[in-house]
């Protein structure tokens, strides 16, 4: 499957020539969206253009450190110990899920894993991107 990124401008901005008005989506296919997948690209040119994952399956999967933001973000974290799990959603907010259950995916986009809140062991913790 042909990876997907749909990119959504929160503000009006000019991007390869085409300007995006405020909601205004464009959409990246094959190489050019595995390239912003991994780098961040689009994030580190417009802090306030926010990417929008595809529903593909992951291609790796990341080991966790807690505190400390993933490579590129998990469009899914995979949990293999039962516990409850702090994570930094991809819109910057802290969020505890409770009492999840091993082993499953959570399907939330993830930055990172915080150590606060989070009962369960970092090794036993995958960001899936």
């Amino acid at each position: 499957m042909t990876n997907l990124i749909t990119f959504r401008a929160t503000r009006p901005v000019e991007l390869y020539g085409k300007f995006l008005s405020e909601g205004e989506q464009i959409q990246l296919t094959g190489e050019q969206a595995e390239y912003y997948a991994a780098t961040g690209a689009l994030e580190a040119l417009f802090g306030d253009v926010i990417p929008y994952l595809s529903t593909s399956s992951a291609r790796d999967a990341m080991p966790t450190t807690f505190d400390q933001d993933y490579s590129r973000v998990a469009r899914s974290i995979y949990i293999g110990a039962a516990g409850d799990l702090n994570i930094r959603t991809l819109a910057g907010n802290d969020r505890i899920f409770y009492g999840l259950v091993a082993p499953m995916i959570l399907p939330v986009a993830a930055l990172r894993v915080n150590s606060e809140g989070t009962t369960m062991i970092a090794k036993y913790i995958l960001g899936l991107a």
